[in-house]
């Protein structure tokens, strides 16, 4: 396979990848989202559960989009207030850690095994038949993941794409490099995928690799905020408390890339694990930043959200 069919077929999975999220997240919605409206509800009255929950949530739903929806229609609809929606919001970006975690253990090699399960329950007259294509398009998401790793080995012998990858000297070239191209492929769980398959060939350091990972939380976080612009004032807090997260996160954990590297070496010598690592620290200790300081976090929301959008 040549190299422009090669970068092609890629660029097919990542359109593949992201269909199979929005129809997982539709499906989710359609399945369980009164239900999920109804946790949001129920237990999100103190940042504390609020955290839990959107951790929890977010583990097995691995779709900020579907999440996203559910919290803006709550808050809209004055079912949640804004001040709780900002917990699940915190919590939510700890699910990336286990989407990591899943690609990390192999879990793009039983996705094949996923789709067709997905599609055989979605074909039958049970209880579960509803469930079907859900698990589905889960399995797809996995399994785009698993052929673009796939298609991906050839190009180690690639001097034009090696050389790219080699232009970048220093994990802060990465952050902005990660952050552009995250544009281009509109997922910042994709980008995180295809780094850790990068890092899984030897194709990139593990400096580069936290750039990117930190590079790729922050397109998806602004893309929320334009997004939000016809939402009310209450439901764009969401959207700016998410950049908050990604974007502040990023700028604290600037200063210190070398000694986190460092770091994430002394932990582990397994590269994609210290990726998932980096994963790990990065979302968990902004989490616990936004906990301890919740209401001086809620206030900069309300504060910047006022000052964005005051007519």
């Amino acid at each position: 396979m040549d190299i422009t069919t090669t970068f092609t077929t890629i660029l097919a999975l990542v359109l593949i990848f992201l269909f199979a999220i929005q129809k997982f997240g539709h499906q989710i919605e359609r399945v369980a989202g009164k239900r999920l409206r109804e946790v949001f509800h129920n237990f999100t009255n103190r940042p504390s559960k609020a955290i839990a929950v959107g951790t929890l949530v977010s583990s097995i739903l691995p779709s900020s989009m579907a999440i996203s929806v559910i919290l803006v229609d709550l808050v809209n609809a004055g079912i949640i207030a804004s001040y709780n929606a900002i917990g699940v919001v915190v919590g939510a970006n700890l699910g990336i850690i286990v989407t990591s975690q899943l690609i990390a253990l192999n879990m793009t090699y039983v996705a094949p095994i996923v789709v067709i399960i997905g599609f055989i329950v979605s074909h039958t007259h049970s209880k579960f038949k509803k469930y079907g294509k859900a698990v589905f398009y889960f399995g797809v998401i996995f399994l785009a993941l698993f052929i673009i790793s796939i298609l991906i080995e050839p190009l180690k012998s690639n001097p034009q794409f090696l050389s790219f990858l080699q232009s970048i000297s220093n994990p802060y070239e990465a952050i902005i490099i990660g952050a552009v191209l995250t544009i281009m492929v509109q997922s910042g769980a994709l980008f995180a995928g295809l780094v850790l398959i990068l890092a899984n060939g030897n194709l990139i350091g593990l400096p580069e690799a936290v750039g990117f990972l930190l590079g790729c939380g922050i397109t998806p976080a602004l893309t929320a905020v334009v997004a939000s612009t016809s939402a009310t004032l209450e439901a764009k807090k969401v959207a700016i408390a998410n950049a908050y997260f990604n974007i502040g996160g990023v700028i604290l954990f600037a200063p210190f890339l070398y000694p986190f590297i460092k770091l994430l070496q002394f932990i582990s010598t397994n590269e994609v694990q210290q990726i998932v690592n980096a994963t790990f620290i990065f979302n968990v200790s902004i989490a616990i930043l936004c906990f301890v300081f919740f209401k001086y976090f809620d206030r900069l929301v309300e504060k910047t959200t006022v000052l964005l959008y005051k007519k």
